[in-house]
């Protein structure tokens, strides 16, 4: 009875720290790990608030103004597909070589060290994953991009400084539109 007790006691204390663990780890500040090694860093906590750098790269921007149209679905059904989208398309592009800086209201702004060959194939792959659901409209543009940490330690986030971005964000209206 005595170490019947003691293994209940101890699994009861297992699973409390494992609960006390994953709390921990929601309030620790997250940026993912291929924006941090753009820094030259393997941890966060290595990252100063106000750290910048700067690097050439492709931008590739995929949306879908189709699910920005799209206002017959409830809120439910909208968040659903959006988190399936954003993962198939998160998933692809980290497998490509490819940073995913940001996801926009229907799509993510993609980032690729490698260049427009990469980006064009990363797209591709990724689209083909969606099976053809929705229609994406794709910019590419190539330039220095310079990144920079914001925030203080317990708040950070990368954002990234660059107006071949915005060319990126306006050819990829134009595909859509045309």
């Amino acid at each position: 009875q005595v170490t019947g007790f003691f293994i209940q006691m101890s699994e009861s204390i297992a699973a409390y720290l494992k609960r006390i663990n994953k709390l921990k780890n929601a309030y620790e500040p997250f940026i993912p790990e291929s924006l941090i090694q753009v820094f030259g860093e393997k941890d966060i906590r290595d990252i100063e608030p106000g750290k910048e750098t700067e690097q050439e790269a492709a931008i590739l921007v995929l949306e879908s103004y189709q699910l920005k149209w799209e206002t017959d679905q409830s809120d439910e059904h909208k968040f659903s597909v959006l988190n399936q989208i954003y993962c198939t398309v998160n998933d692809t592009m980290e497998k490509g070589g490819g940073i995913v800086e940001r996801f926009t209201e229907a799509g993510a702004v993609i980032l690729f060290k490698d260049g427009v060959g990469a980006a064009l194939k990363a797209a591709g792959e990724g689209l083909k994953m969606l099976k053809g659901a929705y229609f994406f409209g794709a910019g590419i543009e190539v330039g220095s991009l310079k990144f920079g940490v914001i925030g203080t330690e317990d708040r950070m986030e990368v954002m990234t400084i660059s107006p071949h971005t915005q060319l990126a964000v306006l050819l990829n209206q134009i595909s859509c539109r045309y």
